[in-house]
């Protein structure tokens, strides 16, 4: 029994050496190669400043974005942390003021004004409240929502759904803590 134990622990122990031993090759060529990559990488930005600068290849860029669209691209897919994937596009998104910041919506859907950021989202008066700060600096507040499709953080574009409401949406808009009305809003800019 003890001569079993004994070729046992030899064993073990010769595979753990072997093991080592491998993990150490492959270590070394993992930083060989790492090294290489980044001596490749310093040896071409030297030959592509001496040829020029990087301007040349600046405008090679932009010359094959343009023809690619990769502007367009860019703008449709979102590569900031905030992505949200449930942006449903419509293709209006018009209020009727019924008064004092109540506004009639269409198909019970709230629609985004513009594009920009939810900073607030959360329950407030037995309803749900949603702030949005647009891209031109404007906050726009949606009150008395029933449903919200969104979450802190989230990017929203221009007339994707919000929210849903049972009849009418509480808007208000405020610049700088200053409120403005629904028509200033629409025509603001920063």
């Amino acid at each position: 029994m003890r001569y079993r134990k004994d070729l046992y622990m030899r064993k073990t122990r010769m595979s753990k050496e072997e093991k080592s031993w491998f993990s150490r090759v492959i270590g070394s060529l993992f930083t060989l190669v790492t090294l290489f990559m980044c001596c490749i990488c310093v040896v071409l930005s030297g030959q592509i400043y001496s040829a020029g600068g990087f301007d040349p290849v600046i405008e090679k860029w932009n010359e094959v974005s343009g023809s690619l669209n990769l502007n367009e691209l860019k703008e449709w897919i979102f590569l900031e942390k905030w992505i949200n994937g449930q942006i449903l596009q419509v293709s209006s998104n018009s209020y009727q003021l019924v008064g004092n910041q109540m506004y009639e919506v269409a198909d019970h859907e709230v629609l985004t004004i513009d594009d920009g950021i939810v900073i607030y989202c959360a329950e407030q008066n037995d309803s749900l409240m949603v702030m949005v700060r647009q891209d031109n600096g404007l906050i726009v507040t949606y009150g008395q929502l029933n449903e919200v499709f969104c979450r802190e953080d989230d990017r929203v574009v221009a007339g994707s759904v919000l929210a849903k409401v049972q009849d009418q949406v509480y808007l208000d808009f405020s610049w700088q803590g200053e409120s403005i009305s629904y028509e200033e809003a629409l025509a603001f800019e920063n």
